[in-house]
């Protein structure tokens, strides 16, 4: 129902709005949107890999300049959005490309709202201190700062963060954030200033 709730009153070209509601008894309630056709974000970009990847970018500038252009439009429209959502002091919490969704027209929707939290007039929402093993299970600790993984506290800032991991999702069409790290390791990579590497749409591995 908190979803709901919070779905109702969205109206922005790139966040997900609520169509309707279906009450089962003795169920949870039923969410309509609008169908995406596109499906994920995260689905696209990995699915036209082929068409983003560019083997030798000196012979393919044009497909280069293409693929920077669609990939930073999608990343703007994302940034549109969650400009929107901080501005009615919604902190999202699970910012991801799987949790936005294409059109037919390729216009991005965030969406998937089950974990975002009103701030109201605090500056954090405390989720409350969990254990990296909690964390792992429960939360999508990948696309979180550390300080939301350590001590369970988000506000816009750490969607800002989660935002700059998606925006690399995007540009290395797909990939998992800090792959072949384990969730237990990565409170302690982010301690010592590490970050994800580079993503240069034209360097992808395939």
């Amino acid at each position: 129902m908190k979803e709901i709730v919070k779905m109702v009153n969205f109206d922005h070209p790139n966040v997900m709005t609520l169509t309707g509601v279906i009450l089962v008894e003795g169920g949870a309630p039923l969410l309509v949107m609008p169908y995406m056709v596109k499906g994920t974000l995260l689905t696209y970009v990995r699915e036209n890999k082929d068409q983003f990847f560019v083997e030798d970018e000196s012979e393919n500038l044009h497909q280069v300049d293409e693929t920077s252009k669609t990939l930073t439009e999608f990343s703007r429209q994302i940034a549109l959005g969650m400009q929107y959502l901080a501005k009615n002091k919604v902190v999202h919490r699970d910012l991801a490309a799987r949790n936005c969704l294409l059109d037919m027209c390729g216009t991005v929707k965030v969406a998937d709202f089950g974990l975002s939290e009103d701030m109201y007039s605090t500056n954090y929402f405390r989720q409350g201190k969990s254990s990296v093993d909690a964390v792992e299970t429960k939360v999508p600790i990948r696309w979180m700062p550390l300080e939301s993984i350590e001590e369970g506290l988000y506000n816009e800032k750490s969607d800002v963060w989660s935002y700059g991991v998606t925006v690399w999702e995007i540009f290395t069409c797909g990939k998992v954030p800090y792959h072949g790290i384990s969730c237990m390791a990565l409170p302690r990579l982010l301690r010592a200033g590490e970050h994800l590497e580079k993503a240069l749409q034209h360097r992808l591995l395939r």
